[in-house]
C-alpha cells in the first residue's frame, strides 16, 4: 500500500474542492501563514513563489523543514488550526468531499503510519 497521506495529497484534495476565485499561492501561504507573508512583494517574487509552491502542490520538492518546525509546537498547530477555520474553510465549495477525501487518506495510511500515531490529531 502507497502512503497517501502526503502534502500533496492533502493539498490536492484541498485544491480539487476550494472556489475558483482561490489560487494555489493563496492556500499555501494561508497553511504557512507563521512563515510567509501575505502577498508576495513584486511580480518576480510571485512567479518564484508559484513555481515554488507549485513544485510543493504536486510533491516534486518537499515543503522546507524550517517551515514545518514552526508548527511543531502549540503555537503553531493552533495557528494551523486557526488558519484553517478563518482562510482556508471558507475558500472550499466542497468541504464535505475535502473531509472525505482527507479522512480516506488517513484511513488508508493507517497500516503505514499506525493507528495511535494517526488518532493523535
Amino acid at each position: 500500500m502507497k502512503n497517501q497521506l502526503t502534502f500533496a495529497h492533502v493539498t490536492g484534495a484541498l485544491l480539487d474542492n476550494k472556489i475558483k476565485t482561490y489560487p494555489q499561492h493563496r492556500l499555501v501561504r494561508d497553511l504557512f501563514s507563521l512563515c510567509l507573508s501575505d502577498e508576495a512583494s513584486d511580480y518576480g517574487e510571485v512567479s518564484e513563489d508559484n513555481i515554488t509552491f507549485s513544485r510543493w502542490c504536486n510533491g516534486a520538492r518537499p515543503v522546507p523543514v524550517d517551515i514545518l518546525n514552526e508548527y511543531k509546537n502549540d503555537t503553531g498547530h493552533n495557528q494551523m488550526i486557526t488558519d484553517f477555520e478563518n482562510k482556508i474553510i471558507p475558500n472550499l465549495i466542497n468541504v464535505s468531499n475535502a473531509r472525505y477525501l482527507m479522512e480516506d487518506m488517513i484511513n488508508n495510511s493507517r497500516k503505514i503510519i499506525g493507528i495511535k500515531q494517526s488518532l493523535h490529531t
